[in-house]
């Protein structure tokens, strides 16, 4: 839902304007904190100008990834400490 009002330009206090809710009950019902009646969820995709389906495809990011992809791990799960170096070796002996 953010994508869709951040893509028209809209400010959340517009939307829940334009749904006749508070602006602190819109901010739950966008992050996902607050369950709607179907008739919010149409007003909701009225004031941002799509069908109510489109409000139920997954999200398109906007930003970079960070990190690995989820579910990878390197080396096969285990981390590996670097071996010390010649001169390390060389330290630690003496």
């Amino acid at each position: 839902m953010r994508e869709l009002r951040v893509a028209t330009g809209l400010t959340q206090a517009q939307v829940a304007e334009a749904t006749g809710s508070t602006l602190s009950n819109y901010q739950r019902i966008e992050h996902g904190l607050q369950n709607i009646t179907l008739r919010t969820l149409a007003r909701i995709a009225d004031a941002l100008g799509v069908e109510p389906k489109e409000l139920f495809a997954p999200a398109v990011s906007l930003r970079a990834p960070r990190g690995r992809p989820r579910g990878t791990r390197p080396s096969g799960g285990i981390l590996k400490v670097a071996e010390p170096t010649t001169r390390e070796r060389g330290s630690r002996s003496r």
